[in-house]
């Protein structure tokens, strides 16, 4: 009797230590999603400010700057997607980075396009519109503005 009396004690304390471990959530999933809002809206502000003051200014850093807030938003998307980032905006994100890396003569001669991509993003980064829109600029770098 005692030995069933431990058994019990013991499997009761492994399957409510199993359900502590399962109910805590150490991703929180809405935090991430406003952190990759705010990230998209602020990489669409600092390309809008490189815009602005590209002329006058000369400022490549901005450019880097913006660049680099871009690159954290498509690090988030990654992070909240995990294994399933195919389907989330991301492989989108990677295009456009790729050429604000290796390209930034491209990309800056098409500002005004990326901005306004950058501008759809910013709004709502889940819509499917702003999948379409950094679609649309990865294929326009890659293929017609070449």
């Amino acid at each position: 009797m005692k030995k069933w009396v431990i058994l019990l004690a013991c499997t009761t304390l492994l399957f409510a230590g199993l359900w502590l471990y399962e109910s805590a959530d150490p991703f929180d999933t809405q935090r991430m999603e406003e952190l990759c809002q705010k990230e998209a809206e602020s990489a669409a502000e600092a390309f809008q400010t490189y815009q602005q003051f590209r002329e006058s200014n000369r400022n490549e850093g901005e450019y880097w700057g913006a660049v680099s807030r871009f690159h954290t938003f498509k690090e988030l998307v990654l992070t909240l997607y995990g294994n399933r980032w195919k389907e989330s905006i991301y492989p989108d994100a990677d295009g456009v980075y790729s050429f604000m890396i290796f390209r930034p003569e491209l990309v800056q001669e098409h500002l005004e396009e990326v901005v306004a991509a950058l501008e759809i993003v910013g709004e709502d980064w889940t819509a499917p519109e702003a999948r379409r829109a950094l679609s649309q600029l990865s294929y326009d770098l890659q293929y017609v503005w070449k």
